[in-house]
C-alpha cells in the first residue's frame, strides 16, 4: 500500500500538543521512525504529570514546556483531539508549523494495510468491536484501534501489508484529517451532540462525512439510510456507496428480510443470521450488526465467520448491559447513552414493558422534547437524579402525563426507581447526557448504578 502513503518522515520536526493519549502514542512510536518529536500540553499545572513526562522522555522525544514550544518552528503539529483547533492555546503552535494534522492523520501516513473506519454520533464502539472479531477470525493481523483502547499510531507503526486496521474514529479525530482513505467506511448516524465544539448539526455531519471524502474506485462507504444526515453523505465521496437499513427492505443495499440480515449488491445476495439468534437487543444493536456484517463480508471475511462473531456477541460493558434482577425488576445499565437519541434508543428497545427510566448528567443543551413524547407514549415512569438535569424534571411536569420523581444521588435513584417500577419491570439507566456533573465518566456512573443495584 505503499502507493497512498509515505512513511518517510526521517528528519522530519514534529511537535505534539498534549501530555495525554496522544502525545504518549507519539512520543513511542514517531522515533522509531527517524522523526524529531516535541510534546508539550497547554495546561496551566503539569502537578500530577511526572509520569506522563517521564513516559514521553524514556520514549526517545522531549518533552518542552508550552511557552517554549509555542516558539518551535515544526514541520508537522499534532493536535490532541481534546483540544479545539481553534482554541486559542495553540494558535501559535499552527501559526509555526508546516501544517497541523490529527494522530489519525500522521497514522495512517506512516502505515500499511487495508482499513476499515467507523464513526457515528451512537453505536460506533460496539461496531467497531464486532467488526474486528469478524475481521480477525478471517485475518490474522487484524488490529482494532482509533477512538477505542490502542492508539492507530502505536498500531501503524509495525504495519505490513497484510495487516488489516479496524478503527473507530471521532469527529475530534476527523478535523485534522486531510489524506486519510480508508478502504471501507461506515457512516453510522449524526445526531445531537458535541455541539458544543461543532457550532451546528450540519457542521457536525460534515466533519463526520471527511470519514469518507477521499475515497474513491475500488472503495466501500456503507451509509445508514435511515439516518437523514448520514445518507446525504452520498454526495460526499468517489466510494461504492452501499445503504443499510433496518426499517425497509432494500433492492440494493443491506437490510433486513424474513428475519435475517442480508447484503444485496451487483445482482447478488449475501444472507448472514436471524435477527431472532442475535443476543444483542435494539433495533439500533441490529443497524450495528447490519453494517459491522456487510463490511466485513465487503473486505473478503466468510460468512460463516460473520455469522459466528455476530452470534456470540453479547455487548459492551455500560451499553444496555444486564445488571440482574431485584425484587423481581430487571435492571439494566446504559450509562453510556449520553444523549437524548441514545436513551430513545434504549427506550425502544423495552418497548411494552413496564419501565423507570433514571435520566442524569450534566446540561448539554439538548432538546428532549422528543424523548418525552416517546416517555409519555410508553408509559414510563422518569427519576432524574441530581442537580445537571433538574431543568428536564421541570419540563416534564409542565408537559404532564409522566410520573416524575427526583433523586440526589445514585442510591437514592436506585431505590426510588425499584419502589416504583411493577414486578417484572424494567428499572433503566439510559442517563441522556454525559457523565461530568457528578462522575469522572460514564464508566463510573454505570459502575455506581451496579453497585447499588447489587446492594439493593
Amino acid at each position: 500500500m505503499a502507493d497512498k502513503r509515505s512513511r518517510n518522515l526521517g528528519g522530519a520536526a514534529i511537535v505534539v500538543v498534549g501530555l495525554g493519549v496522544t502525545g504518549i502514542a507519539c512520543a513511542k512510536s514517531l522515533p522509531r521512525l527517524g522523526a524529531s518529536v516535541v510534546v508539550t500540553d497547554v495546561r496551566d499545572s503539569l502537578i500530577g504529570l511526572e509520569n506522563q513526562i517521564a513516559t514521553v522522555e524514556s520514549a526517545g522525544a522531549r518533552f518542552v514546556p508550552r511557552d517554549e514550544a509555542s516558539k518551535m518552528k515544526s514541520d508537522i503539529l499534532v493536535i490532541s483531539p481534546g483540544l479545539a483547533p481553534d482554541d486559542p492555546r495553540v494558535a501559535h503552535f499552527t501559526n509555526n508549523t508546516g501544517e497541523w494534522v490529527s494522530e489519525i492523520e500522521l497514522a495512517y501516513r506512516i502505515s500499511k494495510g487495508r482499513i476499515l473506519g467507523i464513526t457515528g454520533t451512537n453505536g460506533k464502539t460496539t461496531t467497531t468491536t464486532l467488526a474486528g472479531r469478524m475481521l480477525s477470525a478471517a485475518f490474522p493481523d487484524t488490529r482494532v484501534a482509533g477512538n477505542i483502547g490502542n492508539t492507530f499510531m502505536e498500531a501503524a507503526v509495525d504495519s505490513v501489508d497484510d495487516t488489516v486496521f479496524v478503527l473507530e474514529i471521532s469527529s475530534y479525530q476527523l478535523e485534522g484529517c486531510s489524506m486519510f482513505k480508508p478502504d471501507a467506511a461506515i457512516e453510522l448516524n449524526v445526531q445531537p451532540d458535541h455541539l458544543s465544539r461543532h457550532p451546528s448539526l450540519e457542521i457536525y455531519a460534515k466533519v463526520k462525512s471527511k470519514l469518507i471524502g477521499n475515497m474513491g474506485s475500488g472503495t466501500f462507504a456503507l451509509l445508514n439510510k435511515d439516518d437523514e444526515l448520514t445518507a446525504g453523505m452520498a454526495k460526499a465521496t468517489k466510494a461504492e456507496v452501499i445503504y443499510f437499513s433496518t426499517k425497509k427492505e432494500l433492492a440494493e443495499g443491506a437490510c433486513v428480510k424474513d428475519g435475517a440480515l442480508l447484503l444485496r449488491r451487483q445482482g447478488e445476495e449475501a444472507e448472514f443470521c436471524k435477527v431472532s439468534a442475535l443476543q444483542l437487543r435494539g433495533r439500533h444493536n441490529l443497524e450495528n450488526v447490519l453494517a459491522a456484517s456487510s463490511a466485513a463480508f465487503l473486505m473478503g471475511a466468510p460468512r460463516e465467520v460473520i455469522n459466528e462473531a455476530a452470534l456470540e456477541f453479547t455487548g459492551l460493558e455500560h451499553r444496555i448491559e444486564p445488571a440482574g434482577v431485584v425484587r423481581g425488576v430487571e435492571c439494566v445499565n446504559d450509562s453510556k447513552a449520553t444523549n437524548p437519541d441514545s436513551t430513545r434508543a434504549a427506550l425502544e428497545t423495552f418497548a411494552g414493558r413496564e419501565l423507570t427510566l433514571i435520566l442524569c448528567g450534566d446540561d448539554k443543551g439538548f432538546d428532549y422534547t422528543a424523548l418525552y413524547g416517546e416517555i409519555r407514549a410508553a408509559g414510563a415512569r422518569v427519576v432524574v437524579m441530581g442537580k445537571g438535569l433538574a431543568r428536564i424534571a421541570d419540563e416534564m411536569e409542565k408537559l404532564g402525563g409522566i410520573e416524575v420523581r427526583r433523586a440526589a444521588d445514585m442510591a437514592e435513584a436506585v431505590r426510588t426507581g425499584l419502589d416504583i417500577t411493577p414486578e417484572n419491570g424494567v428499572l433503566l439507566l439510559s442517563p441522556g447526557s454525559s457523565s461530568f456533573d457528578m462522575y469522572r465518566n460514564y464508566e463510573e456512573r454505570g459502575n455506581d448504578f451496579k453497585r447499588e443495584t447489587a446492594k439493593a
